[in-house]
């Protein structure tokens, strides 16, 4: 048996008749999921960054959105995520070409992906 038990602030958000998922009671109906994205940043990721949205991709959830931000890499992480975003349309590929004052890296990578979230 499969139980979703949901906790904290997140947990009064999610509708009762979905954190009870069990095979005599299958749950809602696959229309009703919200939308779930997933935000992934990388710099100087060649070695993995495929591997990861490949990963990603292959889940089976209706209605998912890959969101991938490209953190100033000079490797080939950005070609790669271009290359497997024209294959996908849940992937959006992002690139970060400069880092704003007052930010670190991946704080504002992950800012920019939040904001282009559905």
């Amino acid at each position: 048996m499969y139980t979703f038990q949901p906790s904290g602030p997140a947990a009064a958000t999610i509708p009762q008749r979905w954190r009870a998922i069990t095979p005599d009671q299958p749950g809602p109906a696959l229309s009703e999921l919200p939308t779930l994205t997933v935000l992934v940043a990388g710099k100087e990721e060649e070695a993995n960054i495929e591997r990861c949205v490949t990963g990603l991709l292959a889940q089976q959830y209706p209605h998912l959105q890959v969101i991938a931000v490209n953190d100033r890499s000079v490797d080939r992480t950005g070609e790669i995520l271009d290359r497997l975003a024209a294959r996908d349309s849940r992937l959006k590929a992002m690139h970060i070409r400069d880092l704003p004052a007052g930010w670190f890296g991946k704080n504002h990578a992950m800012h920019c992906g939040v904001q282009q979230a559905r």
